[in-house]
Formats: structure tokens, C-alpha cells, sequence
């Protein structure tokens, strides 16, 4: 990917960290704006396969459908999150930023439930776990 990829995906992924710290809610209007960017990056830039991006995209769309089916367990606005970044990345790489940001996730709940003993009902934001595998990633 180009540095120009890498620092604009960056950089909408901390405003959307924010967003989901401060409100937990993610404008509509900010999931299309990334849409947008992710295709027109994509077509100017031709560095993945068009299968590889519709794999990521139906990726994304499996956890649009989780969250429907759990009642938003995991937040429809994530589900919409990760299906931006396989429509940026292109399916393995989602895979990989999927596999970091459960990870990055699931130290900081432990970490939470051991030192301020909260309950097992506590939702924390996924965004910003995706932001930072996404930047453990693109080095």
C-alpha cells in the first residue's frame, strides 16, 4: 500500500476512535465518507485484486449479520468499521488487523476486570482496538 493509504486509513480510524470513545454512536454520513475513500483510493491505486476486496467486504458484511443476529453484541457501527478496512486492505489483511484488534481487546477487558473489578456487562469501544492493529499493521 502506498504511504498516502496507510495515513489517511490511519488518520479516518482515530477520528472514528474518538467518536466511538466519546458517544459510542458513528455517523452515518462519516461510514459513507469512508466508503467513498476506500473506493475511489482503490480505483486510483489498483494495488489489490478486486477478488481480494470483495472477499474483505463480504468479511465485514458476516459481522454486520453476527451483530443483527446478537443483538449488537458487537456494535453495528464496528461491523460497518471492519468492512471499510477489507474494502481498504483486501481480505487477508483484514484478517490479520481482525486477529490484532481481538487481541488488543480482549488484554484491556482482562486488564479492566483485574484491576477495577468491574462486571462481565461493562461494553467498551471496538474502534480504537481496530485503529491500533491497523497501525501495528501498516509497519
Amino acid at each position: 500500500m502506498y504511504p498516502l493509504e496507510i495515513y489517511g486509513g490511519g488518520l479516518y480510524l482515530g477520528i472514528l476512535s474518538l467518536i466511538d470513545i466519546r458517544t459510542r454512536k458513528i455517523p452515518q454520513w462519516l461510514l459513507i465518507l469512508g466508503m467513498l475513500m476506500a473506493v475511489i483510493t482503490k480505483s486510483i491505486c489498483k494495488n489489490i485484486s478486486i477478488i481480494l476486496i470483495i472477499s474483505g467486504v463480504a468479511i465485514g458484511l458476516l459481522f454486520c449479520m453476527i451483530s443483527k443476529t446478537t443483538g449488537e453484541k458487537l456494535g453495528v457501527g464496528d461491523s460497518y468499521v471492519i468492512t471499510l478496512i477489507g474494502a481498504f486492505t483486501g481480505m487477508w489483511n483484514l484478517l490479520q488487523i481482525l486477529c490484532y484488534a481481538f487481541l488488543f481487546s480482549a488484554c484491556y477487558s482482562a486488564a479492566i476486570l483485574i484491576i477495577k473489578k468491574f462486571n462481565r456487562k461493562i461494553q467498551i469501544p471496538f474502534i480504537p482496538f481496530l485503529m491500533a492493529a491497523y497501525v501495528l499493521w501498516s509497519f
